[in-house]
């Protein structure tokens, strides 16, 4: 979606949102800015999470396999576009609609089914191999867990 400017150089989507949210930032001063992107890849959300730097990024989820599938192939593409390691640090799964009746259970595993995507495409091999390395190790030490 980049404008094509009266000089002939185009301006990315990127850059003109950045523009707009510095202008509007100097005239209302906000404390926060939140900025309400459709979930997947997309223009708008890969913009306001690669390229505007978000601080915080809010996933929210529902506990089903259409979530966790999208959120999937998200993250598989973050890899791919090798920002993962810039982004991860920043999500936060938010459960969005939390039903009234066994609400813990419902937490607990939309908790485990974050954990599990996030293990398969966000968290670092290297991190994997290390615990297993350090497994062997308290094994071959006697040490328990």
């Amino acid at each position: 979606m980049p404008k094509l400017q009266v000089d002939g150089t185009r301006e990315m989507w990127s850059a003109r949102l950045e523009r707009l949210l510095h202008a509007l930032e100097a005239r209302v001063q906000p404390d926060v800015v939140l900025i309400d992107s459709r979930s997947g890849i997309d223009e708008i959300a890969s913009t306001c999470i690669t390229d505007m730097g978000a601080n915080l990024i809010l996933l929210f989820a529902l506990e089903g396999e259409q979530t966790w599938n999208g959120y999937r192939m998200l993250f598989e593409q973050w890899q791919r576009a090798h920002v993962a390691e810039q982004i991860r640090e920043r999500l936060k799964i938010v459960g969005a609609i939390v039903p009234e009746l066994d609400r813990v259970s419902y937490l607990e595993g939309l908790r485990e089914s974050a954990y599990g995507i996030f293990v398969d495409t966000l968290y670092d091999e290297l991190h994997r191999q290390s615990q297993s390395l350090l497994g062997q190790s308290l094994a071959a030490t006697g040490s328990g867990v």
